[in-house]
Order: structure tokens, then sequence, then C-alpha cells
């Protein structure tokens, strides 16, 4: 239907304001709330007063089979030594893979969720308020997708958001933020990945960056790249997990120079904008919360080789690489991919 809107509400301030806002510029708005695990009843409730309380229909969409999909790609990569980043997994094959299929079978010409990004002319654009900023984790959905999707809050701060929800007299004004992994419960997700899969555990070797044994560990699933607290060995000195090996199950540690690197790759890539063949002049972000480094990227086999001005700290495989061009006094996010083992 011409101006129909499905919006993804999740209950909370951010997905109830992108609803209010998109009636207020006169779509016709629908919402969906996705249940994906044991957490999403009482955000559930929440999502179904606002909807109520904005005058749109809910639908609800029980997709917590295809969530396990999210919950074998979170294991596996720890298995693997890598360390995993599921929202940015679960927003390529979830929120804007099958809940969007979803939208656009009831009808719906766009699609819209409450993401501080901004979007003009198909191209994806930093969010302003840079606490909140959020392009980071879409750097793996598929472009023909976010052509279709509408984010209403890109160039509002999160204090401009509860504002606004307050005065529309939505009770969700002051719910906190979602916080750490959806599908993990108070549980430390260490006991989660072993719940889920025992065979995960295995004990092996912790080494040295010159070979020499230290001790011995739990499992290289309780491990991330940059890890420095509750290693189990004292050395007398600050020390680092700088590597990750799954073929011979050991963990190296290192010091913080250690996890220096100026050349990293990122592979399966997804672009954004139309691929760059050229060499070309970048920033690129290494995880959610690390700013956008200067760098130069160029494309090999379906790889970006990417070269920092300076040495960026524990670049970390599995999790994704954010690769921005630099547009005027603004950053265009042109690509994403994983970032591989050296």
């Amino acid at each position: 239907m011409e101006n129909e809107v499905c919006i993804a509400m999740s209950g909370g301030v951010d997905s109830s304001v992108a609803a209010a806002l998109l009636r207020r510029e006169g779509f016709k708005c629908f919402g969906v709330f996705m249940i994906t695990h044991e957490k999403s009843s009482d955000d559930r409730e929440d999502a179904e007063r606002m909807a109520e309380k904005l005058g749109i229909k809910l639908h609800v969409l029980d997709l917590r089979e295809s969530f396990k999909r999210v919950m074998d790609y979170f294991v596996e990569e720890y298995k693997h030594g890598r360390t995993p980043n599921p929202c940015v997994y679960c927003n390529r094959i979830i929120k804007f893979g099958e809940l969007y299929d979803y939208a656009r079978q009831l009808g719906a010409e766009y699609f819209a969720t409450g993401h501080y990004i901004h979007q003009k002319n198909g191209r994806i654009y930093a969010g302003i308020d840079e606490k909140k900023e959020q392009s980071y984790i879409l750097a793996m959905v598929e472009r023909n997708v976010l052509s279709k999707v509408l984010f209403p809050l890109g160039l509002k701060e999160k204090r401009q958001i509860r504002e606004i929800a307050r005065e529309l007299g939505l009770e969700v004004h002051n719910k906190p933020d979602s916080q750490e992994i959806c599908f993990i419960n108070d549980e430390n997700y260490f006991d989660r990945l072993e719940r889920e899969r025992p065979d995960i555990v295995k004990k092996g070797n912790v080494y040295d960056t010159q070979g020499n044994l230290l001790g011995r560990h739990e499992g290289i699933h309780r491990y991330t790249i940059g890890k420095r607290r509750g290693l189990g060995i004292a050395l007398g000195k600050p020390m680092y997990v700088v590597d990750i090996n799954s073929e011979t199950n050991a963990v190296v540690l290192g010091e913080r120079e250690d996890l220096l690197k100026r050349r990293i790759i990122a592979e399966n890539v997804n672009w954004l904008t139309e691929p760059i063949y050229e060499e070309f002049e970048a920033r690129v972000k290494i995880r959610y919360n690390s700013p956008p480094a200067e760098a130069r990227v160029y494309q090999t086999s379906g790889r970006l080789h990417i070269e920092f001005a300076e040495p960026v700290s524990a670049p970390t495989p599995g999790q994704a690489a954010a690769v921005y061009v630099p547009e005027d006094d603004k950053l265009v996010l042109a690509a994403g991919g994983w970032i591989a083992r050296d």
C-alpha cells in the first residue's frame, strides 16, 4: 500500500518515538514485534501498550526457530577462536532479513526502525549523536534492503527522543536502553555457551609470544583478543590475549604493544555503495564503540585490505570492520566485512 510503513517495535523508547514521528509526517503505520528468545515477554507488553497508545496495529512474529541460527553462529565463532558480533549478524538475517520480508508480505512499502542512523539518497550516514550512532551494526545488511528502510531518529539525539516520548505521554520515556547481548539472561555468557554446547569446553595451553608455556586455560571460548582480566596467570605485569588459535587450541598472551596492528583483512565484503575497485582513503571502525580510524583500503578477490595510518589496538577476528568514505563533513558507510585472521 502506498506510503504504508511497518515499524519494528521493540517496546523501547526509540522505536516508539520512531513510530510517532512517522505518523506525524503522515505515513500510514503499523508495527511488528518479533519474538526471538525467552527474554521477549516484558518487551512485548511494552510494545503492545505503545502501539495502542499511538493508535497503530501491532503484529507479532515468532522468530524463535529462526533465531537459533544466531545462537549457532555465536557458538561456532567462539569455537573457532573468533569473537562473534551477534547484533551485526542478526541485523542481516533476522531484523533486516526475515522481519523485513514479513513487513513486505503485509503490504508495507517501507520498513522503519529506531536506529540512530541518517539515510539520504540511498546512502547511509553516521547519526549525529556520537554516543548512540549505530551505522556500524548495519555494515553487513544488504544494500537493496536498506533502500526501503526509514530511520526517523538519525538527525536527533537521545535526549531529544526521551523528551518527545515524555511529551507524548509514552511511559517508556525513561525505560533503560537494552544492554549486553539480548539473548543472554543474567547468567555469564560462558555458562550459556557451555550449556548450549558442552563439547566446546576443551582445556589447552597458554603461551607467551616467544612460545614459552605459561599455564593452562579452560577453553578458548573464554577468551577474546585484548582481554586482560581473569586470565588466571600472574606474571607480575599486565598481559593481554593477543592470539587465539583454534587449530592448536592455544591462547597467546603478550604486552599492550603486541595488540597494535597496522594492517587487517576483512572478508565476505558487503558493499553499501557502488563497489570501489581502486585503492581509496577511508575511515574504518573495527568495533561498535571505536572511533573511525584513518586508513587506505583496496579490494581483491572479495576481500578488503585495510592499512591504517596509525596502528589500531586489538582488531579482533570475527568482529565487523565498517568502512566509511568522507563526503564533505560527513561519513558515508561504504562497505562492511568480517575481520579475518592474518
